[in-house]
């Protein structure tokens, strides 16, 4: 591109965003853009295939906003220089603005397509974005051709694209994506009357799209987008009758899409916001936002959006009782509709002339209106009968193809199978017959061996059952010789206790004043009682010994004793008297029944029961 080329298109990049933001038409950006090109074209060296593509694209994105009739050129172009430089990317693109096409065209098998190979190629060059928007043509296609619960999967597999492959914070390309998927699954619910979920929807696309937006105000399609959101919002998340907040919404789309400059986009909300004021009784308003988007429309050279905004203003001026200037208004608009060949238009047109009419006191020019109003309006209907027949007869007959593919599948199936059966039952039966002389030989053999392994298994029983036999009578045999032992020991306590005993009677009956032997002899008693203690220790520790089994099974149903309760009921439960622990332990009488006492109510006996029995069954 040459340096003069390349300042053309610089200024005029400049100038059509300026323009647009100033409410000049796309007409006129497309204009200049195919100025560049055609000067490009002409010129004699081979032009940069990066930079015509970019021209094309740009010529095909406004030339399917504008609804051109050289569309299918430029789309057509684009496609095959991106073929010819083998631009994958171009490619990619190809694909998504074809299915923008085919929408347009109502042709959804098509679209549906198309938008499936959008998504194969951005995946393969890892465009999350792309892959995301491929998606969500692809549920469009599917609502389009009634097919709700597809739809709804492939917006769900649109979110989980643009959830695992754009992190947050989102660059612009993978916010807007996030935010279409989330308000196209948002209309399909509202669509569905599903209102809850068509609004949690829409606020996790707003949530998406402020952000953005707040981070980039100047990118053109982040404020396309959040005005797109802003009128969904005035449609879905108010209330009907809340007519003023849904005003506000609108008006606030309406200033995002003043600022990217998107005519069309302002002439459909210029159209929202008349019908509300007109719905809520101001005329006034209404008119005015009409009269504005008539200006605008014919500003944008967008006969379809001036239509319709002139026969919004003539209704409305019927509505105000000035049926001459509607008269003349719908007229005008008539010629319009017929040279373009706007039926649904016609329509409209034709219903509101009648009443028109009917309010002059035109009878027979009502009724020729009303005539054609109800003619148009058929036609509208066999239109759309015809497409919906068309529709389910594409669809008809793909199933039928189908099912008969399937059918022939299953028939040739069905054929090798029983070919393979007759071969296989043969194998089989032949396996079978060997297959039962193996099991009988190895059914005997395993008989054979789990009766020898029966006799030596019960051979082992018997005599681990004789050496269990053996053990617990060794075992008791100890616990009874421990248990004389421990007796013996505390008789031998008891004595000496007893022994004590009288020694202090003795001593306290002598006079000990001067009488060295009877000194000499309480020396003697005194070292027995050291003696003594260290038997009582002695006699603790293998009560605690002998006790072991007897202990851990007390403790298992009473956790709370302590060591001086579990001695004692040991010493209970060999039979000991109150007197004779006392002894042992050198304690009173009294200590010993007033700690029998605390045990039965630890043990939950209270005054109740043999504490000896209870305790002889741990």
């Amino acid at each position: 591109m040459s340096a003069r080329q390349l300042y053309i298109l610089v200024l005029f990049l400049l100038f059509g965003n300026n323009a647009m933001a100033n409410g000049f038409s796309w007409q006129q950006e497309i204009d200049s853009l195919l100025a560049v090109y055609n000067e490009k074209a002409a010129t004699e060296e081979p032009a940069e295939s990066a930079e015509m593509l970019s021209l094309l694209y740009a010529i095909s994105d406004l030339s399917l906003r504008l609804q051109r009739d050289d569309v299918d050129k430029y789309l057509q172009q684009y496609d095959t220089l991106a073929r010819q430089v083998n631009n994958q990317e171009a490619l990619a693109k190809s694909s998504l603005l074809f299915t923008r096409r085919y929408l347009q065209l109502s042709d959804y098998p098509a679209m549906m397509q198309k938008a499936r190979l959008a998504r194969t190629q951005f995946t393969a060059l890892q465009r999350p974005s792309g892959m995301v928007r491929a998606t969500v043509r692809m549920g469009q296609a599917a609502e389009f051709l009634n097919q709700a619960d597809t739809a709804f999967s492939y917006y769900f597999e649109a979110l989980d694209f643009a959830d695992t492959q754009c992190n947050a914070p989102y660059p612009p390309d993978c916010g807007v994506a996030l935010c279409m998927a989330n308000m196209y699954m948002a209309n399909l619910f509202y669509e569905h009357n599903m209102l809850e979920e068509a609004r949690t929807f829409l606020n996790q696309a707003r949530a998406v799209i402020e952000d953005l937006y707040a981070k980039y105000p100047n990118n053109n399609d982040v404020a396309y987008e959040y005005a797109t959101l802003l009128a969904n919002m005035a449609t879905i998340s108010v209330q009907p009758d809340h007519i003023e907040q849904r005003i506000d919404y609108y008006n606030q789309a309406l200033a995002l899409f003043r600022q990217v400059g998107y005519l069309r986009s302002i002439v459909v909300v210029l159209h929202n916001i008349s019908a509300l004021h007109f719905s809520s009784g101001d005329n006034q308003q209404a008119r005015s936002y009409t009269l504005e988007a008539i200006e605008i429309a014919r500003k944008g050279q967008d006969p379809l959006l001036l239509l319709q905004s002139e026969i919004m203003l003539a209704r409305l001026l019927k509505d105000e009782g000035r049926y001459t200037a509607a008269h003349d208004i719908l007229q005008k608009a008539e010629k319009k509709a017929l040279h373009g060949n706007r039926t649904r238009a016609l329509s409209r047109i034709y219903a509101i002339q009648a009443q028109v009419d009917s309010l002059n006191g035109k009878y027979l020019e009502a009724l020729k209106h009303k005539n054609q109003f109800f003619r148009y309006q058929n036609q509208l209907l066999n239109k759309e009968r015809g497409a919906l027949i068309r529709t389910l007869s594409d669809q008809v007959s793909r199933e039928k193809n189908r099912k008969e593919q399937a059918l022939a599948e299953k028939d040739s199936a069905v054929a090798e199978s029983n070919r393979i059966f007759r071969i296989a039952g043969t194998i089989i039966l032949i396996l079978i017959i060997i297959s039962l002389g193996v099991i009988s030989y190895l059914n005997n053999r395993s008989l054979k061996r789990q009766r020898e392994l029966a006799l030596q298994q019960s051979r082992v029983d018997k005599l681990e059952h004789e050496k269990l036999n053996m053990e617990l009578e060794q075992k008791n045999m100890k616990i009874n010789h421990k248990n004389k032992e421990l007796a013996t020991m505390a008789s031998r306590l008891i004595d000496r206790s007893e022994f004590l005993q009288h020694l202090r009677d003795y001593l306290n009956a002598e006079q000990l004043s001067g009488d060295v032997s009877v000194i000499s002899e309480l020396n003697r008693q005194l070292t027995q009682q050291e003696r003594l203690t260290q038997d009582l220790e002695e006699f603790q520790l293998y009560i605690d010994e002998v006790n072991q089994d007897f202990f851990y099974n007390l403790t298992q149903t009473h956790a709370d004793l302590t060591d001086n309760e579990k001695r004692l009921c040991a010493l209970i439960r060999m039979g000991l008297s109150v007197k004779e622990i006392a002894t042992i332990n050198g304690v009173t009488e009294n200590a010993i029944r007033t700690g029998k006492h605390r045990l039965r109510r630890k043990l939950d006996m209270h005054d109740q029961g043999n504490l000896q029995e209870y305790l002889a069954h741990f």
